[in-house]
């Protein structure tokens, strides 16, 4: 049985929101009770409905998440920063990654860790180290940002040190 659609559009922001990760059509239309086609139009509706506000909703080939409009991003990343802990050894991981292998997809960089990044590349996104540059074979890409370099103290990412051995 659907539901009306500005309920399905608070239904689905909401629950994007509270997993705080990458959610797959999959899970959410097994989760919802929804059709593939109620979701997609849900979708369509929601990025709609956050179209100038501080949100976004994002879509990749591993799923929806929302996430801080690319826009307000900058100042989101200056206001956690001003009681923003150290970036946790998951986090450094994937922003190594990316540094050094930019563009790098999540499925890449999940590869070389070897487990989920979905939590780092949220963080790293938020503090503004990185940013998504687009979709490559059905995948978000991820790059370095003008912030990671300044906050290296590097002027471009020929100055990264040279990587020992394979893992990176």
């Amino acid at each position: 049985m659907s539901k009306q659609p500005n309920n399905n559009v608070a239904i689905l922001q909401a629950t994007l929101f509270a997993s705080g990760s990458v959610m797959s059509g999959t899970t959410l239309v097994e989760a919802l009770g929804w059709t593939p086609a109620d979701l997609e139009h849900t979708v369509q509706e929601l990025k709609s409905l956050l179209r100038g506000t501080g949100l976004m909703l994002v879509m990749s080939d591993d799923g929806y998440e929302l996430t801080v409009a690319s826009d307000v991003r900058p100042l989101v990343a200056q206001a956690l920063k001003q009681s923003a802990p150290p970036l946790s050894q998951s986090a450094l991981e994937v922003l190594t990654i990316v540094a050094y292998h930019q563009p790098a997809s999540k499925s890449h960089i999940d590869e070389v860790r070897g487990v989920s990044s979905d939590a780092s590349l949220r963080v790293l996104l938020a503090r503004d180290l990185i940013v998504s540059s687009g979709m490559k074979d059905g995948a978000m890409q991820y790059r370095t940002t003008g912030h990671f370099l300044k906050s290296l103290g590097l002027a471009s990412l020929d100055e990264l040190p040279p990587t020992k051995g394979e893992g990176i």
